[in-house]
């Protein structure tokens, strides 16, 4: 009876440990899939502040070239009545 007993003890050990595995190399995966998606999410937010920049750097130089012009024709930049 014993032997019975230890045996089964084994048998459920076993089964709790293959269950383990399991779930670990399960949430591994979900953890790499997760790793993957920020790496992408980063590449695109880096690519949205590299755009985001060049276009103030247009714009800046946009406002700097009407400035001049406006300088140079009198105008004070306001609107007309």
């Amino acid at each position: 009876m014993a032997d019975e007993t230890e045996n089964h003890t084994l048998r459920l050990l076993q089964e709790m440990r293959s269950e383990m595995r399991e779930r670990f190399e399960e949430a591994r995966q979900e953890r790499q899939e997760m790793r993957d998606q920020l790496d992408s999410i980063q590449a695109a937010v880096g690519g949205v502040a590299y755009i985001q920049a060049d276009q103030r750097l247009q714009f800046e130089a946009l406002a700097t070239r009407v400035q001049r012009l406006e300088d140079k024709l009198g105008l004070t930049g306001e609107p007309a009545e």
